[in-house]
């Protein structure tokens, strides 16, 4: 289904490409819609229930697979120019398995991106435009990504970024754990109220925060990256591993545990920080 400009609605058994006859209360109905998009668009889906999966495509198109797992859900889609918005929610106030709906869009490449989800996963993966993503308990998986802004926003839901690059991130979760492999960026923020938050990877010359008020957190890089490192727990317990030269003791007389250490140069910058979690600081093994 080739759909352009308005605003489609579309209620059970309407608008439907495939429908697999399997007993009502199990039907699965999938509809496509596709728009054409000039440079640098924004794709915004609001789907409280259920994931949203984004994929760049190279190609100067916006196309949506909309997957419904149950009997009714209404969906409000429409093109504002180079805007593109989808609205998802169950018809006639119905439970939230009614409600669910499943995202697959692949779009260009430089396409901005906002997403919106309370329970369902939020998913990215090759994208080179900004990413705005806005999750509750669902889980958020950001990979392959270059030269962006990341913004990500969570109630309790793990966050998971992995092999980005020259990205601007900021990373804010009430209770989450946040891991972040191979990430590098200029600037670098994650904070997590409860959530455990654990870095892996060599920093390059990026400025990095890394702070819990509960949670412990975890630092693992490579012999030879380049870092200054300032580590501090007030009521947790701080250690590293890493060859720092030199490593300077911190938090003396009462005032928690903490280090400063550089090593080869001090091309990147990372602040380490929990109120009541333990931090660890440690190396991978064998040159990154």
């Amino acid at each position: 289904m080739n759909l352009g400009t308005g605003v489609v609605r579309i209620p059970v058994g309407f608008a439907v490409v495939v429908l697999l006859f399997v007993p009502m209360a199990q039907a699965q109905k999938t509809t496509k819609f596709t728009y054409t998009v000039g440079p640098q668009a924004v794709v915004s889906i609001t789907n409280n229930n259920g994931p949203i999966t984004v994929k760049a495509s190279g190609a100067m198109r916006v196309v949506v697979n909309a997957i419904f797992r149950a009997d009714t859900v209404d969906i409000n889609a429409q093109q504002r120019g180079n805007r593109i918005e989808f609205q998802t929610r169950a018809a006639h106030g119905g439970s939230n398995e009614i409600g669910r709906a499943d995202y697959e869009v692949f779009i260009p490449n430089d396409a901005c991106v906002v997403l919106s989800s309370s329970t369902g996963s939020l998913n990215a993966d090759g994208v080179q435009g900004d990413l705005i993503f806005e999750g509750g308990a669902g889980p958020v998986n950001v990979t392959n990504i270059r030269n962006a802004h990341v913004h990500i926003k969570t109630l309790n839901g793990t966050v998971t970024l992995t092999n980005i690059a020259s990205t601007h991130i900021e990373v804010t979760s009430a209770s989450g754990n946040v891991e972040l492999r191979n990430v590098t960026g200029p600037d670098v923020s994650v904070h997590s109220g409860k959530g455990r938050i654990a870095y892996s990877g060599d920093p390059g010359k990026g400025k990095y925060s890394l702070k819990t008020h509960s949670g412990e957190i975890e630092v693992l890089m490579p012999p030879n990256a380049s870092v200054q490192v300032t580590a501090h727990s007030f009521l947790g317990h701080v250690d590293h591993t890493f060859p720092f030269h030199p490593s300077l003791r911190t938090g003396e007389g009462g005032m928690g545990q903490g280090f400063v250490g550089t090593s080869d140069g001090s091309a990147a910058f990372m602040a380490v920080h929990s109120f009541k979690g333990n931090v660890s600081i440690r190396q991978t093994s064998g040159r990154h």
